[in-house]
């Protein structure tokens, strides 16, 4: 991954809040939230989003999109195919 993506204020507050969700941020130990937050900070970032600025064919877009890290997490529910 060449870094995180840069997104719209709208799109970052949507994504962790997605992603608080499907991880049980609220429950998670001070230290968890701590590596949650710098796992968040390294796929996503406020920017300037900028129209083609990564072409790679890297589906980064996709990942972002449905919400998963690139760090190990299963991708999905159990009918979907784990990369």
């Amino acid at each position: 991954m060449a870094g995180p993506r840069k997104v719209t204020r709208e799109e970052y507050d949507e994504f962790r809040s997605r992603m608080e969700e499907k991880y049980g941020y609220e429950g998670m130990s001070d230290e968890e939230k701590k590596d949650f937050d710098e796992k968040i900070d390294k796929v996503a970032v406020v920017g300037e989003k900028t129209e083609n600025a990564d072409d790679t064919g890297d589906n980064e877009d996709d990942e972002l999109e449905k919400g998963e890290f690139d760090d190990g997490h299963p991708r999905g529910g159990d009918d979907e195919e784990i990369r």
